[in-house]
């Protein structure tokens, strides 16, 4: 919801399927795998399989080069494989029990949004490759 509302707000004449394509980097696996390491929660996955700690480890390791080669830059995760689902799927969880714990309170949500996801996308015009290559959009 924070990445839609943002998108609405900023850019209020955009046509819907501008806003689904350049929604789909915000809230993609990729991106969500990215903050995930640089947040540094997938210290903290417990895992049963060696081939989730090298998929994660390896992930991390390709976040950490492609950013010293675009240094500042606020796409430079946009080249990498996609990492493990669960690299995700630890941000959604996280977002969703502090929204739980805030007691519903979205603005919450708003500020993890505002303090670890808004900086990548203040300029969508970056994205635009990237979310017209998404497999799900149609030609």
């Amino acid at each position: 919801m924070a990445a839609v509302s943002y998108l609405w707000y900023k850019y209020p004449g955009a046509d819907p399927q501008w806003l689904t394509e350049h929604k789909m980097a915000m809230v993609s696996n990729r991106f969500l795998g990215v903050i995930c390491v640089k947040l540094g929660f997938h210290r903290h996955i417990r895992h049963n399989t060696a081939s989730i700690e090298r998929q994660v480890r390896l992930f991390a390791e390709e976040l950490e080069a492609a950013e010293e080669l675009k240094p500042g830059a606020r796409d430079f995760w946009t080249g990498l494989r996609d990492g493990p689902k669960c690299l995700a799927d630890v941000v959604e969880s996280y977002v969703g029990a502090m929204f739980i714990d805030a007691c519903f309170r979205y603005a919450e949500v708003q500020r993890f949004f505002d303090e670890h996801i808004k900086w990548f996308f203040e300029d969508m015009a970056i994205y635009d490759t990237y979310a017209n290559n998404h497999p799900v959009v149609s030609a």
